[in-house]
């Protein structure tokens, strides 16, 4: 047929825009390339999907590039569950250790063990990457591994007299927790009874205080077993559960530690705190100590053991044994 384009499509491309049925050019508009492009619900299909590709390449790109403020703007889900476990296979995941200080005398009481993530040449700390851990399960295998660094780590310790009667606390999830209750464990975990003697599981936030929860650690209580709050005030611990557990270390909050002492608002809460504790003869631990004022404060208050910056940032196993046996740590008492 001879129609408008055909006489014109040797010189010049024209587009034409199909928004009116009554068009004398419609009917060419439907035997146009463009056109079955558009109207083809197969090519609309693929539009959509390069786009959605598109989008996932960048946050990808943008991941790679600058991983650091990657995570700190997308806070879920920031590393596959592949990624992790490879991490921890090949030994990325190392121990840090901070001491704690018993401000009445001036001795080291002991050290936490807190997980480090060495990659790409940074070392992120926990909060970069525990969500992930514990929502892909991988929180016993991290646990795990933690735990042996700590054995090999303190045969080193035990070569020096001033890491003599310390003990070291490890991190324990929910997960972990559970296979340790099993009988026999279903976990490399398992204490020798040298190990009893200077070995503290942390309970974390993560661990669901109830009876049962209860009844095991008092059943393992049987077994010499020491166990730890971790950063109690938060998650799900409270009053009620640690009533009714003697030989109980509980480590409060930094949340819970006056900003400024002379605040009488935050005092009447760390003084509660501190009485409750003491009339239930429990081991306290302060955690989040910073400044000179509050160590004081704490001092003040009959509280031995603090941990926190004003003593030492977490340290590295070298650097730990430098810290403990030149003493650095009197200078701020």
């Amino acid at each position: 047929k001879d129609y408008f384009l055909s006489e014109t499509a040797s010189k010049s491309l024209i587009f034409l825009v199909y928004y009116d049925d009554q068009s004398e050019y419609a009917n060419d508009l439907h035997f146009s390339y463009f056109y079955q492009l558009i109207s083809s619900w197969k090519m609309q299909l693929l539009f959509i999907l390069g786009l959605l590709l598109l989008y996932e390449l960048t946050i990808r790109f943008i991941f790679y590039y600058d991983r650091i403020r990657f995570t700190d703007l997308f806070s879920y889900n920031r590393y596959t569950k592949t990624m992790l476990r490879q991490a921890i296979k090949h030994h990325q995941f190392v121990n840090y250790y901070q001491p704690i200080i018993n401000i009445q005398t001036g001795a080291v009481l002991g050290f936490e063990a807190l997980c480090r993530w060495n990659t790409r040449g940074k070392s992120l700390a926990p909060a970069m990457f525990m969500d992930e851990i514990l929502h892909y399960q991988l929180g016993q295998k991290l646990d795990e591994n933690g735990f042996l660094l700590m054995r090999r780590d303190r045969e080193r310790m035990l070569r020096y007299p001033e890491f003599a009667d310390t003990f070291i606390s490890i991190n324990c999830c929910q997960q972990t927790f559970n296979s340790l209750i099993k009988d026999p464990p279903t976990t490399i975990i398992r204490l020798t009874e040298e190990e009893k003697e200077y070995v503290v599981l942390e309970l974390v936030e993560d661990i669901i205080f109830n009876q049962a929860t209860q009844n095991r650690i008092s059943e393992l209580y049987s077994h010499n077993i020491l166990f730890a709050i971790d950063d109690f005030g938060t998650g799900n611990s409270n009053i009620a559960f640690i009533r009714h557990l003697e030989n109980l270390k509980v480590k409060i909050d930094r949340t819970f530690v006056p900003v400024d002492p002379s605040d009488l608002k935050e005092r009447i809460i760390i003084e509660a705190f501190v009485k409750m504790f003491i009339d239930q003869g429990m081991r306290l631990i302060v955690e989040g100590v910073e400044t000179r004022e509050q160590c004081e404060y704490m001092k003040s208050l009959g509280i031995s053991g603090v941990q926190g910056f004003y003593f030492s940032k977490p340290m590295t196993i070298d650097q730990l044994i430098d810290f403990v046996r030149k003493k650095e740590y009197l200078d701020r008492l």
